[in-house]
C-alpha cells in the first residue's frame, strides 16, 4: 500500500526544513515503550531506565502509545526553523478545546481515565499534559539538547542543499528506504500500511529531521497543519559522542590542515563558512582546497552568488580508507 504526495513545482520551491524538541519527545518517549525496537538508542535508553520511575506521566501515557496514531497538537507546525520546548509547550496550552477532543477521538474508545478527561475537561487535561511534558523534557533530555540540536542542524543544512544543488529526485531518494519519488509525474510515494493520496497546494511541504524516529517514518497530512514528514536526522546514532578528530594517518598523509578541511567537506560548505568552522582564516581555507581540487579530491558546486565545496567520489573514497571502523 501507498500514501501518494503530489508535489508541484512551487511546492519544492516552497519546501522547508525544521527540526523541533516535541518531535524528540514524543519519538523519545516511544522508544522507551518498546526498546526492543530501537537498539540504535541503547545507551540513551540505560540513562532513561535510571530518571523515568522518579516521574509521573499518566497523561502522556496515555495520548502517546507505543506504534500507531498520536494527537496531532503534540507536534505543531514549526514556524521557524530553530523552536524552543518553551514556544513549543506554549501552542500546545492554545489548542482549541474542539481540536483537543477531536484528535483524541482517534484513541478512543478507552476505558484510561487520563485519555477520557481531554474528551471531559480539555483545557485542564492540556494542562497536566504539558506540566508532565516540561519534567520529561528536563529530566531526559534537555541536558542533551545542545548536542542533539546540532545534529539536526547538520542534517537541515545537508538536506536543504542536497535539494538546491541536485534536486528533488536526489533528496528524497536517501531521505528513508520507505521513499521513492517519481519525477516523471511529481509524486512522493511512501510505501505504508494503507492507501492514501495528498494533492499538495503550492504552499511547500515541511520536512523535521528527528534524532528517535528510527526506523519510523511520520506522515502529517491533517489540513489545519502543514504538510509534514518526520524522517531520522544523519547521524542519529552519534548524537551522544563528540565528533572525532581526522585520524593520524590521515593527517600524516594530507598533513592537519587539509585533513581537517577534507574531513568537513562530506556536507558541501563555503570557503567563509568553513573558516569559520574551523576557526582559520578564509584565504587559509582557500589554500587547502586549492591543493585538494587539485588532487580530484574536492569540486566546487555553484549555486547563485555562492560557491560550495564538496567531496568528490575519489575524495569520498580516500576518507573511508581513513576513517576507523
Amino acid at each position: 500500500m501507498t500514501f501518494f504526495i503530489h508535489i508541484t513545482p512551487e511546492d519544492l520551491v516552497e519546501t522547508r526544513f525544521a527540526f523541533s524538541p516535541m518531535w524528540e519527545v514524543v519519538t523519545s518517549f516511544r522508544v522507551l515503550q518498546n526498546p526492543n525496537r530501537h537498539a540504535l538508542y541503547l545507551n540513551w535508553i540505560n540513562e532513561a531506565r535510571e530518571v523515568l520511575p522518579k516521574l509521573s506521566l499518566p497523561y502522556m501515557q496515555a495520548v502517546i502509545q507505543e506504534q500507531g496514531y498520536f494527537p496531532d497538537f503534540l507536534t505543531p507546525t514549526p514556524t521557524i526553523t530553530k523552536p524552543t520546548m518553551d514556544a513549543e509547550l506554549k501552542k500546545i496550552l492554545e489548542t482549541k478545546p474542539h481540536h483537543i477532543q477531536k484528535d483524541i477521538e482517534l484513541l478512543l474508545p478507552s476505558d484510561n481515565p487520563h485519555l477520557l478527561a481531554f474528551q471531559k475537561t480539555p483545557q485542564e487535561a492540556i494542562k497536566q499534559l504539558v506540566d508532565e511534558i516540561q519534567q520529561y523534557w528536563e529530566g531526559l533530555l534537555a541536558h542533551h539538547w545542545m548536542r542533539m540540536r546540532t545534529v539536526l542542524e547538520g542534517d537541515v543544512l545537508y538536506r536543504a542543499r542536497q535539494l538546491a544543488l541536485s534536486g528533488a529526485e536526489s533528496l528524497f531518494a536517501n531521505l528513508h528506504p520507505s521513499i521513492t519519488y517519481n519525477a516523471a509525474n511529481s509524486t512522493i510515494e511512501i510505501s505504508k500500511k494503507f492507501d492514501q493520496r495528498l494533492q499538495l497546494k503550492g504552499d511547500g511541504l515541511l520536512l523535521v529531521p528527528v534524532i528517535f524516529s528510527w526506523p519510523d517514518l511520520y506522515i502529517l497530512p491533517i489540513p489545519k497543519y502543514h504538510p509534514t514528514i518526520g524522517y531520522s536526522a544523519r547521524g542519529a546514532g552519534l548524537w551522544r559522542y563528540e565528533p572525532p578528530n581526522p585520524s593520524e594517518a590521515l593527517e600524516l598523509t594530507l598533513g592537519t590542515g587539509r585533513a581537517r578541511v577534507l574531513k568537513q567537506l562530506s556536507t558541501p560548505i563555503t570557503t567563509s563558512e568553513l573558516a569559520q568552522k574551523l576557526k582559520i582564516t578564509a584565504g587559509a581555507v582557500s589554500q587547502h582546497i586549492s591543493r585538494l581540487n587539485a588532487a580530484g579530491l574536492v569540486e566546487p558546486m555553484q549555486n547563485g552568488k555562492h560557491v560550495y565545496h564538496h567531496l568528490t567520489e575519489r575524495g569520498e573514497k580516500l576518507l573511508d580508507v581513513f576513517t576507523e571502523h
